[in-house]
C-alpha cells in the first residue's frame, strides 16, 4: 500500500474543507514595489507538515496567470517555538545564506510552557531586528490552538499576532482566523475529513495484514455502512450543482485540480487491493474488497466535490468536446 498516496488524498481534503470563493485580486498600483521573489518559511510542523508550505506557495505562484517563479525554501523543527527556533544557529545560517525578499516566522502559541505570549513578542523582536539588518521583511504566521493544549483561543492568538504586528510594523498571515471562519461556514466538510483520515488509516492497515484483522480488534473495517455515509455526502454536494450532460476534463481551479488528482490515487489504490485480494485468504479477501468498494465510494466523491470547488470559484467546468462523426 503506498502511504503517501494515502497522505495526498488526506491533504486534498484538508485543502478543501477550507476552500470558499474569493474576491477578484485588484489591479496593481501604479510604481508598485517589486514583488518578493525569495522567501524563508520558520517554524513547526504547521509549517513543513504535508510536503511543506514553501513547496504549496511556489505551486500556486506556478499556476498563476503568468506563471510567477520563486525560491522558497524552510528552517524548521518538530513541535518548536520561536524561542526555540531562535537558538538554533542552523537557522540563522540559512537566514543570512539565502538573501530572502521575505522571512515568514510561525509561531505555535500553544506549544509555550510558560501559557503567556510574552516569549512570542520577545522573540518576534528578536527575529524581526536580525532580519531587517538583513535586509529582508518580515511576515508573522498566524496558526490556530488545538485540542491538546486548551489555554489559549484563537481570539487570544489572533489578538497576540496583531498587537506585535503593529507594534513592528510587519503585515499578519490570519492563517488561524481563515481556518476558523472556514470550518464554520462549513462545519460538514471538517467532520468528513476526521472520518476519511481514520477510514484510510484502516483501510492501509488492512492492505498491510492482507484484510486478515482477527488478531487486531483495535483496527475496524470499513464497509457498507461507511459506504452509504459517502453516498449521502455526494447527494449533498450534487444538490447544489446543475446536473452533469457531459463528460468532463479534469481540471478548473487549482482545488479542483488536486482533488481530481486524489480520486484518481483512489483509483489506482483500488486496483492495489484488489490484486492484493487475489492472494489472500476468504475472510481477508473480503475484508479487502469491501474497502474496494468504499475507495470507489470516495473516489466518487472527490469528483463531485472537484465540480464543487469549480462552482464556488466562479470557474467553468471543463467539458470535453467529441467530435461531429455525422
Amino acid at each position: 500500500m503506498r502511504s503517501r498516496e494515502l497522505t495526498q488524498v488526506l491533504l486534498t481534503l484538508m485543502l478543501c474543507a477550507g476552500c470558499q470563493r474569493l474576491p477578484s485580486p485588484p489591479p496593481p498600483a501604479p510604481h508598485a514595489a517589486k514583488a518578493p521573489e525569495r522567501l524563508l518559511f520558520v517554524g513547526n510542523s504547521f509549517t513543513y507538515y504535508n510536503g511543506g508550505l514553501e513547496n504549496h506557495v511556489k505551486q500556486l505562484a506556478e499556476s498563476a496567470t503568468p506563471p510567477r517563479r520563486l525560491t522558497a525554501d524552510r528552517a524548521t523543527q518538530g513541535g518548536a517555538t520561536l524561542k526555540i527556533l531562535y537558538g538554533l544557529n542552523r537557522v540563522h545560517d540559512k537566514m543570512r545564506a539565502g538573501r530572502y525578499d521575505l522571512v515568514i516566522l510561525q509561531e505555535d502559541i500553544p506549544e509555550l510552557t510558560e501559557h503567556s505570549v510574552a516569549p512570542f513578542f520577545e522573540h518576534a523582536r528578536l527575529f524581526d531586528r536580525e532580519i531587517r539588518e538583513l535586509g529582508s521583511k518580515t511576515v508573522l504566521f498566524m496558526a490556530w490552538p488545538y485540542e491538546r493544549l486548551k489555554w489559549v483561543t484563537q481570539a487570544q492568538i489572533a489578538q497576540a499576532h496583531r498587537a506585535i504586528g503593529q507594534e513592528l510594523g510587519v503585515p499578519v498571515a490570519p492563517v488561524g482566523v481563515a481556518f476558523e471562519r472556514a470550518l464554520k461556514e462549513r462545519p460538514e466538510l471538517a467532520m468528513q475529513v476526521r472520518q476519511v483520515q481514520g477510514e484510510l488509516f484502516a483501510v492501509g492497515a488492512m492492505a498491510q495484514l492482507n484484510g486478515c484483522l482477527e488478531n487486531h480488534p483495535q483496527i475496524r473495517p470499513v464497509g457498507g455502512k461507511e459506504c452509504g455515509r459517502i453516498e449521502r455526502w455526494i447527494g449533498a454536494l450534487e444538490a447544489e450543482l446543475l446536473p452533469l450532460d457531459g463528460f468532463l476534463i479534469p481540471g478548473g481551479c487549482r482545488a479542483a485540480a488536486v482533488t481530481h488528482v486524489a480520486r484518481s490515487v483512489c483509483r489506482r489504490i483500488e486496483r492495489d487491493l484488489v490484486a492484493l485480494a487475489r492472494n489472500a485468504d476468504a475472510e481477508g479477501a473480503k475484508a479487502l474488497l469491501d474497502a474496494v468498494a468504499y475507495l470507489n465510494r470516495l473516489a466518487d466523491f472527490l469528483f463531485v466535490l472537484a465540480r464543487f470547488c469549480n462552482r464556488i470559484a466562479n470557474v467553468d467546468e471543463p467539458a470535453l468536446s467529441l467530435p461531429d462523426v455525422r
